[in-house]
């Protein structure tokens, strides 16, 4: 690959102005601030987010940035770190197809941290997070499909460069200064989907917001890298993936359906991948959510005339597979990559809005557990990755048939903040109170006008 993708990178999101950028994208950025700070309020009290706050604050150092939920502050690196895990911790954070992966956790964990340390105002935070946001996508398409089908966590490796990107940004970093910082984050860029299932999952997506924090840093106090590192016959994506596509990666975003396929250059959207982004209103892997969308529609056709079910067919593409297809979940964790138990949940009415509903209580709960034995699951090449298609027979005959497409963004951006707002309030209410979460979600509103972070983030600190 000759062409310098790894300076044009730097020089787009350099380039980002918020002025500039169409409101529309904006109102985005903003719900996926307020979205990222429910999930991570809730993501603060897991366990596993619980051991990691133990070692880093044993480590000590400067006090810098909040560490949301809770009392202390860190170092920005450490910070972002621990948000970055927190934030991905019971896997609710939004997605974007085009890395394939969770897109605004590792940049906003990374430029929060480092913006309350260097008391950025919330406007210069929110260009950086949207530069940032962009680059994860445009690295994610280079080295698409071949990296995430290699069993890379493309939240982790593809996140590294976005929270690189938004840092430099924030930094003032010159476009050589951020490929040399490129270059520092793709040797630490690491993630496997071998983790899914485990801690290590959200715990990826923390070193990937810390790499963004520590990599524009050292390059802006003159440490180097490889300035050709996506490029590079043994850079990133030569050694990442089995193929690279530079068109899509520079050229205007697209929808993706299927992102176990080629991606393509779309046809503009003002050139914005934020205008794709897709926020999770199920506390469950992404994949699972055209699974649960089918099951409720067939509730809803079935009415108030229920039957018992006698069998349940789901068809979905053989990639998913590999990420949500555990057979017999028995933990929290692994009930959220099920298709199956996916389906039985929505079946049976239960809220899948809420993260305590992914419990092994539920997950092992008898008549739950009878119903999954009845959900047989069909793996297919000819079902896009984000399609599903289900049929439900019941015992007295009636047959029930449902369908739903996750990767299409929603068209009324006004409806989906206040979706996300509800959703964000639910998350944060029993950690701040009802008061302190409506100011935290009416402050968000108007991000861009503080004059400094500081004075929003630390209403998320208990």
């Amino acid at each position: 690959m000759k062409t310098p993708i790894t300076r044009a990178l730097a020089e787009q999101a350099l380039a980002i102005q918020l002025q500039t950028i169409p409101a529309k994208v904006v109102s985005i950025a903003k719900q996926c601030v307020l979205d990222w700070f429910g999930v991570t309020l809730a993501g603060g009290s897991e366990k596993l987010t619980a051991s990691l706050a133990s070692v880093l604050e044993a480590q000590g150092g400067n006090p810098g940035a909040t560490i949301v939920g809770r009392s202390v502050k860190l170092p920005s690196i450490n910070a972002a770190l621990l948000n970055g895990t927190a934030s991905h911790a019971i896997d609710y954070d939004d997605v974007s197809f085009s890395i394939p992966g969770h897109a605004s956790a590792p940049v906003l964990s990374a430029v929060l941290a480092l913006g309350e340390e260097i008391n950025a105002t919330g406007a210069q935070v929110l260009e950086a997070f949207i530069a940032g946001y962009e680059v994860s996508c445009r690295v994610g398409a280079l080295v698409a499909p071949g990296h995430y089908m290699m069993g890379f966590h493309a939240t982790s490796t593809v996140g590294a460069f976005g929270a690189t990107a938004a840092c430099g940004k924030l930094l003032g970093l010159t476009s050589e200064q951020l490929s040399h910082a490129f270059g520092i984050a793709a040797t630490r860029a690491a993630g496997l989907k071998a983790s899914f299932g485990t801690s290590c999952k959200p715990l990826q997506c923390g070193n990937a917001a810390s790499t963004g924090v520590l990599a524009a840093s050292l390059a802006k106090h003159g440490f180097d890298g490889p300035v050709d590192v996506l490029e590079h016959r043994l850079g990133f994506a030569a050694t990442h993936s089995d193929r690279t596509n530079v068109d899509a990666a520079l050229g205007n975003p697209a929808l993706v359906r299927d992102f176990s396929e080629l991606p393509s250059e779309g046809s503009g959207q003002d050139g914005y991948h934020l205008l794709f982004n897709l926020f999770k209103f199920h506390a469950a892997c992404y994949e699972t959510h055209a699974t649960i969308e089918c099951a409720l529609n067939i509730s809803r056709q079935i009415g108030d005339k229920p039957g018992i079910v006698k069998s349940v067919r789901l068809l979905a593409n053989r990639h998913c597979d590999d990420i949500c297809n555990i057979q017999q979940p028995g933990t929290a964790f692994e009930s959220k990559f099920s298709m199956r138990l996916a389906a039985a949940f929505g079946l049976s009415g239960i809220q899948t809005a809420d993260p305590g509903s992914f419990s092994v209580e539920n997950a092992t709960d008898p008549d739950i557990v009878a119903l999954r034995e009845r959900i047989s699951v069909e793996l297919v090449d000819d079902v896009s990755v984000s399609v599903n298609f289900m049929t439900v027979e019941l015992e007295d005959g009636r047959v029930f048939h449902a369908s739903h497409d996750s990767s299409i963004p929603a068209s009324d951006i006004a409806e989906q903040g206040d979706r996300v707002e509800q959703k964000f309030m639910a998350l944060a209410r029993p950690a701040l109170g009802e008061e302190t979460a409506r100011r935290v979600a009416s402050e968000t509103l108007q991000f861009e006008k503080h004059p400094s972070i500081r004075e929003l983030l630390i209403l998320l600190s208990i």
